[in-house]
């Protein structure tokens, strides 16, 4: 029992907040490093910790109180802290025999590394019928942390998106990740995907660009220790020329996302040649204060710091976007730039009604993102309202850059796809229908 009540005390703030240990959790757990964990404790109100506190402390008590006082003794705090501690115990871990279970997720989570892992070793299998390229630039901005709900240009109130509200492109509203947080969703945006579950990493966006005969190119602001660290920098690895901005830490520290804007100017002034540049975001991820850098915050809502802050990177990324626009346009070549996040958000609200940002499973808020592309010749600002699984990103990806494949769907084009009914979502854990999934109230005051 005293070893439950640790481990229930250390999952406690997490198992609040996102439900029963999973596989799920354990994969993000795997891909976050020493920054972006220390971040993530702070989004917890205070008093969860407190209640880890109080587990530790009255589990210690009880322990010593058994030594003490045998099996027959009646002492009714040690009892009463035993009625404490069991739900606890029962509610954060795994239903069932917790134990077994707990292994049980860890060996699914490690067999389906090395499985991973196996398929970033084989050979991509692309089968390629016809490539008829239409832009010599072609940019991917992968964002992140974004809820779309919180974009002028998605309809907020507040002005968020000045420059994307008259862009001229394809703006689709109710395009749906694949997963809520990082690594669940990109893989299964990034590399093809069957039924959903199995992921061919070998057959990849970048890979499917090089045998189109693109050049490539992966410039991102995401950490990385070392090529095996991550599996979407595994990804990355297949491009041509890779730039982290972080590789060189062991220690993620914090970079500016408009540092990327330095290295995506080099690339267009030196390469003359069709070439694919992907553009990985540090975004709008948890603790949005230190993502500002020295970009203005003009948001005073009543609802705390983080969340005018979080506004604030929404404004910055707009402002993002209209600076690669303008290096394309001074490029002076034909361009497509494309743009869309990774996962959304949950608004939440503290003890003290002040707006916490965080993953979630089980609310639309976590699925809802962005998707849209300018062009060069593209001459209007046309808004799609239709939902558009994340599903289907290659096959617009593929469609774009003008390939032709049996493995992929000519269908899903940005100018047209087709409506899509029972959407479905990878949670924590399972497979989930989108529309199932709870929905909550956008914070616009």
């Amino acid at each position: 029992m005293f070893v439950y009540s640790i481990i229930a005390a250390i999952y406690l703030p997490f198992g609040i907040t996102y439900g029963q240990l999973n596989g799920g959790l354990l994969y993000a757990l795997r891909e976050t490093n020493i920054t972006e964990a220390f971040d993530n404790i702070l989004i917890y109100p205070g008093y969860y910790y407190l209640l880890s506190l109080l587990v530790i402390l009255s589990s210690s008590y009880y322990v010593y109180s058994y030594w003490k006082y045998g099996k027959k003794s009646k002492h009714i705090l040690k009892q009463l802290i035993f009625l404490i501690l069991f739900p606890f115990i029962f509610i954060l871990l795994p239903s069932g025999d917790h134990v077994t279970d707990a292994v049980k997720q860890s060996i699914y989570f490690f067999e389906n590394i090395e499985k991973f892992e196996q398929s970033f070793n084989s050979q991509p299998t692309w089968d390629i019928i016809s490539v008829d390229k239409k832009n010599n630039n072609i940019v991917v901005v992968i964002g992140e942390s974004v809820n779309r709900e919180y974009l002028s240009l998605y309809g907020y109130h507040h002005q968020t998106t000045p420059f994307l509200n008259k862009a001229n492109g394809i703006f689709i509203d109710g395009y749906i990740a694949t997963a809520p947080f990082t690594t669940y969703s990109l893989s299964r945006t990034l590399a093809q995907t069957l039924d959903k579950e199995e992921i061919n990493f070998a057959n990849n966006i970048v890979t499917l660009a090089k045998q189109a005969g693109y050049k490539t190119y992966w410039i991102s602001n995401q950490g990385v220790i070392g090529i095996h660290d991550s599996l979407i920098s595994q990804i990355a690895m297949y491009a041509d020329n890779i730039k982290f901005l972080n590789e060189k830490t062991s220690i993620n520290r914090y970079r500016d996302d408009f540092d990327l804007l330095d290295e995506l100017d080099k690339i267009l002034v030196k390469d003359p040649s069709p070439k694919i540049i992907f553009v990985h975001m540090y975004g709008s991820h948890n603790n949005p204060c230190k993502r500002l850098f020295n970009y203005p915050n003009s948001y005073n809502l009543q609802y705390g710091i983080k969340f005018n802050c979080y506004l604030a990177t929404l404004n910055k990324l707009d402002a993002f976007i209209e600076n690669i626009n303008n290096q394309l346009i001074q490029a002076n070549k034909d361009y497509s730039l494309i743009y869309f996040s990774d996962h959304g958000q949950k608004m939440s609200f503290d003890e003290n009604n002040q707006v916490m940002i965080q993953h979630s499973g089980k609310y639309k808020q976590g699925y809802k993102v962005p998707l849209f592309i300018i062009k060069s010749n593209i001459k209007d600002h046309i808004y799609t309202k239709k939902n558009l699984s994340a599903f289907h990103f290659l096959d617009l990806f593929a469609n774009e850059i003008g390939v032709k494949s049996d493995q992929l769907s000519t269908e899903f084009k940005f100018e047209a796809f087709p409506l899509e009914s029972n959407i479905m979502v990878k949670t924590y854990d399972e497979l989930a229908y989108y529309d199932e999934l709870l929905d909550d109230k956008i914070i616009d005051q």
